[in-house]
């Protein structure tokens, strides 16, 4: 039986690397997309597969795309400006979404924020999940959660 391939976005950063490694100990095949190859020296001593690509410029993702059942998204900008947030957050959400659908990617699992999510919105205890209502004005929340919220939006 062929062993699923996995893409993971934001794969040098906090969340993303430990999903490498969570990946690679139940023996899944991973490419880790990452913007600079050299920050990557973990990466690739665990029999992982190193793709050099930036979600904002979809030209340098078609390759990290080829032969991949799945695709974790977990890349997002951090930097707190508005220009990061649009090109990375934003446009490389949907240039994921849209390279997902031309290589016809099995799932896309898209790693959001729990900033995604108004807390003032909620009653004491009750649950929070992927079903509920988004931040009414993430915008007053910081850049980060606008962001978060409107790739949200595009995934969903």
């Amino acid at each position: 039986m062929k062993q699923s391939k996995v893409l993971v976005t934001g794969a040098n950063g906090f969340l993303g690397s430990r999903i490498v490694e969570m990946l690679v100990e139940q023996n899944f095949q991973v490419r880790a997309l990452v913007r600079t190859p050299s920050k990557s020296k973990t990466l690739s001593k665990s029999n992982v597969e190193i793709a050099q690509g930036d979600v904002s410029v979809p030209s340098s993702l078609n390759g990290a795309f080829e032969g991949v059942d799945y695709v974790i998204h977990a890349a997002a900008d951090t930097s707190g400006t508005q220009e990061g947030a649009k090109e990375v957050t934003i446009g490389g959400t949907k240039n994921i979404l849209d390279l997902c659908a031309l290589h016809q990617v099995k799932k896309l699992v898209y790693i959001s924020s729990c900033s995604v999510y108004g807390p003032a919105d909620y009653k004491d205890g009750q649950l929070v999940d992927e079903d509920a209502p988004l931040e009414s004005f993430p915008e007053c929340r910081g850049t980060y959660s606008w962001a978060k919220s409107e790739a949200e939006k595009l995934v969903l």
